[in-house]
């Protein structure tokens, strides 16, 4: 028969070694939200188990009631750590830790008061079930990324769920005789913490690699600056998207933005005033573009735009919004900032370097016509020039 015992003291030594790898994570690169929250759970988790064990040695105030409270604000801790790496918007720390301590106090109760390990039984294992729950809801990725050490980290913790339902509703009908002798399923319960640790710690690190890696790409891809895409990111997103549509023979249209006057809104009000002036545009562009449109800091204060499945006459509307919701900002005011734009529409057969070059020389007619306006180039090969109308 399985020994308790030992399974009990691995799944301490696995919690234990599951913290101290988190912290020196958390200590030793790049900061993630969420790891020291998942390393003092795991620490409060270790200690809580150390008190089970030793509960035959301790008073019951240690050995069941401490012991399981602490269980449950480990698993709260935990709980923390996924909002913060997740992002969610849901408070959990406080009514997370109001719940534990509502529980605790009744394991107290049905501990001194009315002595029933059944009730207690059932109160643990259904309170875990419920943050078990709580915890895959929140890891599972949103919008239907793929993800997948997110979606097996939350499966375990869904099947965490299901395990202490299923503890539920045994226990509601045959309470364990207690912790060592306490029949298949207790003996079970230890086995499954055991692998659900193991898997658990092996997967927080798995995210964090994630996301690390994530943001060395980020920084490795975007100007940093004003977090658009830097040129080499952008050539390789924008020849794949010139590859698709050239197969699909879907429209695509790229523009070309330059911040009229810059140089003077940098002279006169210092270098600071010029990037928060170049932030407030490319905030302005993502506002205005869709979500599978490419932004690019081309250099300087020249910015271009790629418009997959967009005709010449559609994206010349949405640069014309784009100039005239420049003129508006206030800082662009303060300088008289205004944008001229150049668009070009991909010709069949054509690459990412002539398609910028036609784009820049609308641009150039742009700023030669009087600056603040828009004008496109005429894909047929003459290389004619469509004026928009007069900027207002």
């Amino acid at each position: 028969m399985l020994d308790i015992r030992t399974v009990m003291v691995l799944l301490i030594l696995t919690t234990a070694l599951s913290a101290l790898g988190l912290l020196l994570v958390r200590r030793t690169y790049l900061p993630v939200p969420g790891v020291g929250s998942w390393a003092l759970g795991n620490g409060l988790l270790a200690v809580a188990q150390s008190l089970s064990v030793a509960r035959e040695h301790l008073p019951a105030l240690f050995g069941i009631v401490l012991s399981n409270g602490l269980t449950l604000v480990a698993m709260v801790v935990m709980l923390a750590g996924f909002q913060r790496f997740t992002a969610t918007r849901v408070t959990v720390l406080g009514p997370g830790l109001a719940v534990a301590a509502g529980v605790t106090a009744l394991l107290a109760w049905f501990t001194f008061v009315v002595p029933a390990i059944g009730v207690r039984a059932v109160t643990i294992a259904a309170t875990l079930a419920g943050l078990n729950g709580v915890i895959g809801w929140l890891v599972w990725p949103e919008g239907g990324r793929i993800a997948p050490a997110q979606r097996i980290c939350a499966g375990l913790y869904y099947a965490g769920m299901l395990f202490y339902i299923y503890c539920t509703w045994v226990w509601f009908e045959h309470p364990p005789n207690g912790l060592l002798d306490g029949g298949d399923l207790v003996a079970i319960a230890f086995v499954f913490a055991f692998v659900k640790v193991l898997g658990n710690g092996f997967l927080q690190l798995i995210l964090v690699s994630e996301r690390l890696n994530a943001e060395v790409q980020r920084q490795a891809d975007d100007d940093p600056l004003t977090g658009a895409l830097n040129r080499r990111a952008f050539a390789r997103a924008a020849n794949r998207a010139l590859a698709q549509a050239a197969r699909s023979g879907r429209p695509l249209t790229l523009l070309m933005f330059d911040l009229d006057h810059f140089k003077r809104a940098n002279d006169c009000m210092g270098h600071a005033f010029g990037d928060s002036l170049l932030c407030a545009f490319i905030e302005l562009a993502r506002q205005t573009l869709r979500g599978a449109d490419l932004l690019c800091r081309h250099g300087g204060e020249e910015f271009v735009a790629l418009l997959p499945e967009t005709d010449p006459v559609q994206a010349q509307a949405v640069a014309e919004r784009l100039r005239r919701a420049y003129a508006t900002l206030p800082a662009a005011r303060e300088v008289g900032g205004t944008v001229s734009i150049g668009c070009a529409a991909l010709r069949p057969g054509e690459d990412l370097e002539s398609l910028l070059r036609r784009a820049d020389r609308a641009l150039y007619f742009a700023k030669e016509a009087g600056r603040n306006r828009v004008i496109c180039a005429d894909p047929a090969p003459d290389e004619e020039i469509a004026f928009s109308p007069p900027a207002g």
